[in-house]
């Protein structure tokens, strides 16, 4: 789900430029336990992710933050609910491929859930 700065859902299919939202990210997990998961959730070009660790509020969470997607890695119990949440700008105008969202048991390759790709577009 999106959700802008007021904290009201959005949809993310046309975002104005300069427009800042939070994409949040929940995981269930449907059978067994697991200590190795990893959540990619990587952004269309004309995105930018606010990394917050560089504004002096890096979280307990073990993720890496690169130019373009956010990995969290972290372990999940059976039905348990993982929340995760990122900050995000609509950054430059143009038509975008809004790549797929992957959850998986790094060791475990049945395991594995994903969002698929999407298009999206930023506008003046």
């Amino acid at each position: 789900k999106y959700f802008d700065v007021t904290g009201k859902e959005i949809s993310v299919n046309s975002l104005k430029q300069g427009e800042e939202f939070r994409a949040c990210i929940t995981v269930k997990k449907s059978a067994g336990d697991s200590e190795s998961m990893a959540l990619t959730f990587a952004i269309p070009s004309g995105w930018e992710i606010w990394n917050d660790r560089l504004m002096g509020k890096g979280s307990d969470e073990r993720y890496d933050v690169y130019d373009d997607r956010i990995c969290w890695y972290f372990p999940a119990k059976i039905w348990e609910n993982r929340e995760f949440s990122v900050r995000l700008r609509a950054a430059w105008c143009g038509k975008y491929v809004f790549p797929a969202t992957v959850c998986e048991d790094m060791y475990d390759t049945k395991c594995k859930a994903v969002v698929p790709n999407a298009f999206v577009e930023i506008v003046k």
